[in-house]
């Protein structure tokens, strides 16, 4: 059975690929299959945050990215 996966990241309003493909923008709800899942999760000016997600069933899941802003070049 799929398995009950809450996406979110602060900040929110981030956007989420889940095997590559679009799936909305945090916070999100999503049912996935048990297995491992690849998760990218960006937001403008903040650096992408990636990981393999460890699906197991029966294990609802609840993941939460920390974004972190890039660095500013300093102007000249």
């Amino acid at each position: 059975d799929d398995v009950n996966v809450v996406l979110d990241s602060r900040p929110d309003n981030a956007e989420i690929q889940l095997d590559g493909k679009f799936i909305g923008t945090t916070p999100v709800n999503y049912r996935l299959t048990p297995g491992v899942h690849r998760l990218e999760i960006t937001r403008g000016r903040y650096n992408a945050w990636t990981r393999d997600l460890s699906v197991n069933a029966g294990n609802p899941t609840h993941v939460t990215a920390l974004l972190q802003e890039t660095a500013q070049q300093p102007c000249k």
